[in-house]
């Protein structure tokens, strides 16, 4: 794996948790005010995100496994 398409997962990562934090905020606020159906509609609604984020996770951890000087 070359050093952008790294740089790239890490980009990826950060905007999918930066996703999911504001989901988690909706959902804390959906909780607050008792909006049970708005409440299930953002749990489901997170769960691409969680999907992709254990997708980028993988591909991580493939970067892990190589030597970083073989890098480009």
């Amino acid at each position: 794996m070359d050093g952008k398409h790294l740089s790239d997962l890490m980009a990826q990562r950060w905007s999918t948790r930066r996703q999911l934090v504001d989901i988690s905020h909706r959902q804390i606020e959906a909780i607050d005010a008792g909006r049970m159906s708005e409440l299930m509609q953002l749990l489901s609604e997170k769960q691409s995100p969680l999907n992709r984020l254990a997708q980028i996770a993988e591909g991580l951890r493939q970067a892990a496994d190589e030597d970083p000087s073989q890098r480009k």
